[in-house]
């Protein structure tokens, strides 16, 4: 979690169900072009604006939760930092005390007693932010990303 954390950015490249209750996501890390150009805002020029990309040479990550209570997926435009809230990370997030917490224990069958604890986690990428909450963390793998486009 440490190292997605660490990333400049993240591409959401894949979310989907492999089985019943099983979430897996696939994030790529993303940076600077290294290529700088000029771009036309009105009547201002800026200058030395990059693309952020990802390609072959940026890690990939794939997260799976075997289990999970609820998920949502938010367009990072409109996704707020709430101040009321506890998480550490920054690109991978753990809240211990969250709104969308609040929303799962008031709105679904969920106790300490069944499920048990339960945790927040977040994946904050370019374009998309998704909540997790499950019962236990997920299971981290680095993939090859000069494989991604032909597989996912």
């Amino acid at each position: 979690m440490q190292q997605i954390d660490s990333a400049k950015h993240l591409y959401l490249r894949s979310i989907y169900e492999p089985e019943d209750n099983v979430l897996l996501l696939v994030v790529q890390e993303a940076g600077a072009s290294g290529h700088p150009k000029n771009i036309q805002l009105g009547e201002t020029t800026v200058s030395g604006v990059q693309d952020i990309v990802s390609g072959e040479h940026e890690l990939a990550y794939q997260i799976m939760f075997p289990y999970y209570i609820s998920y949502a997926v938010t367009n990072e435009s409109f996704a707020i930092v709430d101040d009321a809230e506890v998480r550490t990370g920054r690109l991978f997030s753990i809240y211990t005390k969250s709104r969308f917490l609040d929303y799962v224990r008031a709105t679904m069958l969920v106790t300490e007693d069944f499920p048990g604890p339960i945790s927040h986690f977040q994946v904050n990428c370019l374009n998309h932010s998704i909540d997790v909450v499950s019962t236990s963390k997920p299971e981290i793998k680095v993939l090859n990303s000069g494989l991604l486009d032909g597989q996912l």
